[in-house]
This record gives structure tokens, sequence and C-alpha cells, in this order.
């Protein structure tokens, strides 16, 4: 074997072991942090074990229209803006309310008055009366109007918050299909050819028809390959995340 070759088979292993050593440094960072999210103390985060697949084997989530419609009925965000505008519209009522000031009403049923003592008829009597108030200056019509703008600046705020909440559904469906997409086409084609042609040039090479840089070659590109199946399949898993998170409830696992 030429050492040009020997020296190119040498640096490839070594690449790989350093890629090695950044994805164990990677999973330990990532148990640690798992492990602060658990409560768990950090010395015990490198025995954390995770289980489960990676892969999508979820129904197909409803079209977009009808998650549009429940985002808009559950989202955390949306619902608050909506209390807000019954609140705004209670308090319009409440000052209409009180713009008129109260009334007191004031009785006595019975009254006696003793004029015995001056050679007087004895009187009794009753009274009643009542106690408005007549502000100079009058306030509330000034309340009334600030909280119907209170109203109207609420319920734009709410119809905008709606469109960005469709808009949010939306980019969050595309971008599920288009990851979707992109993993079934990496499962069912590109990888299956890229592992196909890996073992052919290894066939090749055992029989001393090629040499070792071509086997080396073909698995570099199947490496690069998996590298591009992992990921894809790491940002479909984050997308299905941020479709639940942008509908506001649990839809995909």
């Amino acid at each position: 074997m030429p050492e040009t070759d020997v020296e190119s088979a040498t640096i490839q292993r070594e690449t790989g072991e350093v890629t090695l050593e950044q994805a164990e440094t990677a999973l330990r960072q990532a148990k640690q942090a798992l492990a602060a999210l658990l409560d768990i103390p950090p010395a015990e985060a490198d025995r954390l074990e995770v289980l489960g697949s990676i892969q999508d084997e979820a129904e197909p989530p409803p079209p977009p229209d009808d998650l549009a419609r429940l985002a808009l009925c559950v989202r955390p965000d949306v619902v608050s803006y909506r209390l807000g505008v019954r609140r705004a519209r209670e308090d319009v009522r409440l000052q209409r309310a009180e713009r008129f000031p109260d009334v007191f009403l004031l009785y006595t049923p019975f009254g006696y008055r003793n004029n015995a003592w001056v050679g007087a008829q004895s009187a009794t009597s009753w009274s009643i009366g009542a106690l408005v108030s007549i502000p100079i200056l009058n306030r509330k019509q000034g309340n009334i109007r600030r909280a119907q703008h209170n109203v109207v600046q609420t319920e734009i705020e709410l119809s905008g918050l709606e469109k960005q909440v469709l808009s949010e559904v939306e980019r969050a469906y595309l971008e599920y299909t288009s990851t979707h997409s992109a993993v079934q086409r990496l499962e069912r084609g590109i990888l299956s050819r890229a592992r196909r042609l890996r073992d052919q040039k290894y066939n090749l090479y055992a029989q001393g028809q090629q040499d070792i840089m071509t086997y080396l070659s073909a698995q570099r590109d199947y490496n690069d390959v998996v590298r591009q199946y992992r990921d894809t399949l790491v940002r479909h898993r984050r997308s299905m995340l941020r479709l639940n998170t942008t509908v506001g409830q649990r839809i995909l696992p």
C-alpha cells in the first residue's frame, strides 16, 4: 500500500476519533442539563439513559385550518387577551353605572316630643329626606371614554395576536411537512443507495480490484449521508415540538 494512502487513512481515523470525543462531550453536557431539570445531583448525571426512538411513528397532524382554529381556542396568550377584552367591556359598564352620584334616602318613621314639662301638648312626627350630591366638575364622562378606548385598543391587540398565531401555525406546519418529506426521501432512497455503494466498494476492495482509498472514500460519503439523515431527523423532531408549542396543545408525541 502506498505511503500516501496510509497517511490518508490515518488522518481519517484520527479525525473520526476527534469527532467521537466531541460527540461524547456533547452527550455528557446534555445529560448534565437534563439532570438539572430533573433535580438530580450532577454526580449521577452520567447514569441517565434516555430511552425511546427518535423516529416519527405518529399519525400526521390535522390540516392547518383545524390547527389554526385549535390554537385560537386553547393558546394561553390568546385566551388571556380575550379575558382582557371582557374585562375592558365590563369596566365600561361599571363606569356607566357610576356616572350618576349616589342618592341617600333618610327616613324617620316616628318621633315624639314631650312638652309636658312646659304644660304644652306633646307632639308626634315622622320625617323623610334625600341627600343628593351635585358635582361641579363631572369626571365620569372622561372615565367612560377612557374605558371605551381601552376596549378598542385591547380588541386591536387581540386581532393582531390572532393573525400572528395563524402565521406561526402556518410556518410550523410548513416546517413539519418539509422535514418529514426530507426524512422520507433519505430513508427510502438516499440512505439505502449510499449503503449499497459502500458495500460494493468494500467488496471490490476485498477482491483486490480497487485500492483501500476508494473504499474509504465511499465510507466517508456514506458517513456524510448518515450524518445528514440524523440532522434532518433531529430537525423534524424539533419541528414536531414547535408545532405543539405553536398550537398550544400536544398533538404530536
